[in-house]
């Protein structure tokens, strides 16, 4: 993402009152996503399915909980490094 693409998106979501209602939608279809795995076939009573995407949940949450924190890459050589305005100053 080029600096132009980052500011408007920063001054986007300034401007957004409202950020789980923006959200909103994303998280709805990413939960469907794992509700659909618990009824493949459509066909389980309401009691069990709700169960069934229960464990559905919280075993994908879980899963992404065990994934390792993804580090920041070392710019690449050649590329010049440019700090955000609030970053702290270089360690000597």
């Amino acid at each position: 993402m080029d600096d132009s693409h980052r500011r408007a998106a920063e001054q986007s979501w300034a401007a957004t009152v409202d950020r789980a209602g923006r959200t909103a939608p994303a998280r709805a279809a990413a939960l469907a996503v794992i509700d659909a795995t618990a009824d493949v076939t459509g066909v389980t009573d309401p009691g069990e399915r709700e169960r069934r995407i229960q464990v559905a949940r919280a075993d994908h949450f879980r899963r992404l909980r065990a994934l390792p924190v993804r580090q920041p890459r070392e710019p690449a050589a050649g590329i010049e490094h440019r700090p955000t305005p609030d970053a702290p100053p270089p360690q000597s």
